[in-house]
């Protein structure tokens, strides 16, 4: 696995941050790669490989802390280059940090404003990331199956679920920090930032075994992607138990111009988009021609009712699992179906007379505004947050 040259230089300069216990696994040659440019990658050098486990958590969450920027402390995070398996991951903190940086204008927000603020912001953040065009895209899939963009509904209502979900496991690692506590090393203070690290490892280590049986085997790395999407979102905001961490930087604040009235012809429940596509400049998506997805017709119909049947036939088949697997595993597992139910269909779609009919009379009013000086009060319903 290659990592970017300048994640290699940050391990190197937050080597010597390392408590002489630890720094004695490891040999203190540095690394001179004066010729490689931080855009590059390169092997993670030998000193570390024995020791990737305690790369990942201990240095990493050294690294974090002095992190300036959201799209600085979600690349060290992770801890190397993007990975399929990270794809659920990398949606949960990009969906809690939208939130993070919208709930304070959420009050004075109606529902179908909150929806199309949430799918903005979002997009916003992911396109700031350093991700690929195609993994952007991959990233904001509703499922790996189905490979469809999460649309603004279904995205306010994923939100929503994680929230509580980070929650939920905050809690449980205040918990397990109560009945585990740290062992302190020489030089750390109570409270700081390696006590938390090291809750944080001991949690997963126990997850793991418990999930594995396998006690003398230390958790693979991707165990942290792939047992609980929010556990990345821990590791990136909270410090310790439920208390957030202060050191992360104060949410960006931009300016949303959103309309005041839902409009008609705006993207609606089951409507798919691409993760690229954001509101324009009035807050409102673009009108497309007849028989675009932004007016799903027969074939989107046809689509929704295919998703149904698949979650369907899901559901059927985890009822003969009851009193077979575990039932914690089996209702996680209708939860994950539940979240991929498609929304009710928009009642808004119109048919292509009416949309065409609409654009006439809206071109014929504009001309009359024009010559009499009178601006269209359905163009300035916008509000502005």
């Amino acid at each position: 696995m290659k990592y970017p040259t300048s994640f290699i230089l940050q391990l190197e300069t937050s080597f010597e941050k390392i408590p002489g216990n630890y720094k004695k696994t490891f040999h203190k040659k540095t690394v001179q790669n004066t010729k490689t440019s931080p855009n590059q990658t390169q092997k993670l050098p030998k000193k570390f490989s024995n020791h990737r486990n305690l790369i990942h958590h201990r240095v990493i969450f050294e690294i974090i802390a002095t992190m300036s920027t959201f799209n600085d402390r979600l690349n060290t995070a992770l801890g190397g280059p993007f990975e399929p398996f990270m794809r659920r991951s990398i949606q949960t903190v990009i969906l809690f940090e939208a939130h993070r940086c919208l709930k304070e204008k959420f009050p004075s927000m109606r529902p179908f404003q909150k929806k199309m603020a949430i799918f903005d912001q979002a997009n916003y953040l992911l396109n700031g990331t350093a991700l690929l065009p195609h993994q952007r895209e991959e990233v904001m899939w509703r499922t790996g199956t189905s490979k469809e963009v999460l649309n603004p509904d279904m995205m306010w209502r994923r939100t929503r679920v994680v929230v509580q979900d980070v929650q939920k496991l905050a809690k449980q690692m205040e918990a397990f920090a109560e009945a585990n506590p740290p062992t302190p090393q020489e030089g750390d203070e109570p409270g700081s930032k390696k006590e938390h690290e090291e809750v944080y490892r001991a949690f997963l280590q126990k997850q793991y075994e418990e999930m594995t049986g396998k006690t003398s085997e230390t958790f693979p790395p991707r165990f942290e992607f792939t047992h609980n999407n929010c556990l990345l979102v821990y590791k990136m905001y909270f410090n310790k138990g439920t208390q957030l961490d202060t050191s992360f930087p104060p949410p960006e604040n931009r300016e949303l111009v959103l309309p005041a009235k839902k409009p008609e012809c705006a993207a609606g429940p089951g409507t798919p988009l691409s993760c690229g596509q954001r509101l324009n400049k009035h807050g409102v998506f673009a009108r497309s021609p007849p028989g675009s997805p932004m007016h799903p017709g027969r074939m989107q119909q046809q689509k929704r009712l295919e998703q149904l049947r698949e979650v369907r036939e899901y559901m059927d088949l985890l009822k003969q699992f009851e009193g077979v697997v575990d039932e914690e595993a089996l209702n996680k597992r209708k939860r994950e179906l539940f979240e991929a139910l498609p929304p009710a269909p928009p009642a808004c779609d119109r048919n292509k007379n009416q949309i065409a009919k609409t654009s006439h009379v809206e071109g014929n009013n504009t001309s009359n505004d024009a010559t009499s000086g009178e601006g269209s009060q359905a163009q300035n319903e916008f509000v502005v947050l």
